[in-house]
């Protein structure tokens, strides 16, 4: 499965970057994650990166090579978000306006105009929703300050208790067979991704074989 958070690359383009099971994101820019992050050591951040988005690649990258949990509460497994289900195509949606695409042209990310930026008490800076090959794939919903906690409330009470990530206390996930779910709370802010297990599927199956044709016949 695959994160769609992007971040600002040269010339003013967004760069993608896959959680293909390591443990890196490049995007370009000159800051580091502080060295206390030995595991994220090699992680360039944009000055318009964001590093709970960078957190949550990394828990993503770490979740891959662990077992479905299937830990939702009963019933409260999310089939998309705010009444967009997971792979609803954005030609549908008259509402959404454009903030970043894949010079690819196969992921872009938009806002909703008029979403609400509260989510129980915690106040929220923005809600960015990712459309891969045009199809919701996957919602990044970020705090403001002193909120982290607030959402992580929110969260326990909305899908029951997060498994906790092995590396870091404040990362919570939660999992099953439509939706993935991570929560990072770091320095009073918090940022929760939700993500279809489908379309992330898909996203993935076309990566590799884009891989394997690129190993054929690119060198």
């Amino acid at each position: 499965m695959i994160v769609s958070y992007m971040g600002k690359g040269e010339k003013g383009k967004r760069q993608f970057t896959p959680a293909d099971g390591h443990s890196r994101a490049l995007v370009s820019g000159s800051q580091r994650i502080d060295k206390s992050r030995k595991a994220m050591k090699k992680v360039k951040i944009s000055t318009l990166a964001s590093l709970f988005a960078i957190l949550l690649i990394y828990s993503f990258a770490l979740a891959q090579k662990e077992p479905l949990l299937n830990n939702f509460k009963p019933g409260s497994e999310p089939d998309g978000f705010r009444g967009i289900k997971w792979g609803t195509n954005i030609s549908t949606l008259k509402d959404m306006i454009l903030k970043e695409d894949d010079p690819k042209g196969l992921l872009k990310i938009y806002r909703r105009k008029g979403d609400v930026l509260e989510i129980g008490a915690a106040k929220l800076k923005s809600i960015s929703y990712s459309f891969w090959k045009g199809k919701l794939i996957d919602v990044l919903i970020q705090t403001e300050e002193f909120s982290g906690e607030d959402l992580k409330n929110v969260c326990f009470e909305k899908f029951g208790q997060g498994a906790k990530m092995s590396r870091h206390p404040e990362d919570y996930r939660w999992d099953g067979k439509m939706a993935l779910i991570l929560l990072s709370i770091s320095a009073n802010k918090g940022a929760l991704l939700i993500q279809s297990q489908e379309i992330a599927g898909q996203q993935e199956t076309y990566e590799r074989q884009k891989a394997k044709e690129g190993a054929k016949k690119g060198f």
